[in-house]
């Protein structure tokens, strides 16, 4: 059976949250692995075969037999880089890595099939050193053992996962990496354990969870929301807001007087609000005005976001309005600016406590 295809339907998810802690050594290892997607060969190999083969490898270059002197001094012997010593030395600290895999690590091989897409799949056992059977070339020895059964090809826009792996993997350019990344050996285990011929569906707010129940007394974990960005920091909040059954009506609502809104919602109630709020206000109207701020520290300019909210609300003044930021507290003066307009504030602290509470 050839490799499954996995599509996923788009969906508006989560960028996990992740706590990285300690680099210790996991029980499946995870290794991006770069080869060239237009050999056909390499690809015959693959997805034919389940054996993974790696350039640099022409006879007399076994990395199982071979010193690194020995490896570096047969590679020179090649006129291709005119005997580059320091390249092949760049080379070998990449290629030895292949000896580092095992039985069930997982690797992820960008570009492959095409540069759309990527596979990943687990290895089935160690590097060995093999001559390409039915290639005219020297080259391509080096060998893993891959599962073919364990094979998923994935576009990289199927979701925010495939989106996710995207972005991490251009810090992986060497042949071979070894990934120490844990919210990246997160999706790729969330996504090479789907079911054969199932589509993957689940959101990343399952890795939200299971990340985030290492996070409740993780300072860093605020800062790490931070990281995500203005984007995904909207989408923690929506997200947040859809599970407790509101209703959204808008969405990025601007006045073109300096008026906006976030988000626009409609809601029996927001005492979930009042719980983490960094102030107090009184609340009469059902619907419900977002503004929400990705920010370090002390915000200087945090009574932008109320002035916002206010031109926003001109014409809807009993409405709910929130303040939401990352920062770690709201200055004097957007406290007394939030009263006077009844504004309700939530920080980074704040914040965080909806995420672990609603979202965990």
């Amino acid at each position: 059976m050839g490799p499954i295809l996995v599509r996923f339907a788009k969906e508006n998810i989560f960028t996990a949250i992740i706590k990285e802690g300690s680099r210790q050594m996991p029980d499946n290892n995870l290794f991006v692995f770069r080869v060239a997607s237009d050999n056909e060969y390499i690809k015959d190999e693959l997805f034919n075969h389940g054996r993974l083969r790696q350039g640099w490898g022409s006879a007399g270059t076994n990395l199982l037999t071979m010193s690194k002197k020995e490896w570096i001094a047969a590679q020179c012997q090649r006129d291709v880089w005119e005997g580059n010593k320091r390249y092949y030395t760049q080379k070998y600290s990449s290629h030895k890595i292949m000896l580092e895999i095992k039985e069930r690590d997982i690797i992820i091989i960008p570009k492959m099939p095409d540069s759309t897409k990527f596979t990943i799949c687990f290895a089935s056992g160690s590097y060995f050193f093999q001559q390409p059977d039915g290639y005219d070339k020297d080259d391509f020895c080096h060998v893993i053992p891959i599962d073919l059964k364990t094979v998923r090809i994935f576009d990289y826009h199927a979701n925010e996962y495939c989106e996710n792996i995207q972005a991490k993997m251009r810090a992986y350019q060497s042949p071979v990496n070894h990934v120490w990344n844990k919210l990246m050996r997160n999706i790729s285990e969330k996504l090479i354990s789907e079911p054969e011929g199932k589509t993957a569906s689940a959101s990343v707010l399952d890795i939200v969870g299971e990340i985030m129940k290492d996070c409740y007394e993780d300072i860093n974990a605020l800062q790490r929301i931070r990281n995500l960005g203005n984007r995904n920091t909207e989408k923690i909040v929506e997200g947040i807001f859809e599970k407790l059954g509101y209703e959204m009506i808008g969405k990025n609502s601007f006045d073109g007087n300096g008026g906006d809104a976030d988000l626009i919602y409609i809601s029996n109630s927001v005492s979930e609000f009042f719980e983490v709020s960094a102030n107090s206000t009184k609340i009469e109207s059902q619907k419900v005005y977002v503004q929400i701020k990705n920010k370090r520290g002390e915000d200087s300019n945090d009574t932008a976001g109320i002035e916002q909210l206010c031109r926003r609300t001109s014409e809807d003044l009993s409405s709910v309005k929130i303040l939401i930021s990352t920062a770690d507290k709201f200055t004097t003066e957007c406290q007394e600016a939030a009263r006077k307009n009844n504004v309700l504030l939530v920080d980074g602290k704040g914040l965080l406590k909806l995420v672990i509470k609603y979202i965990v």
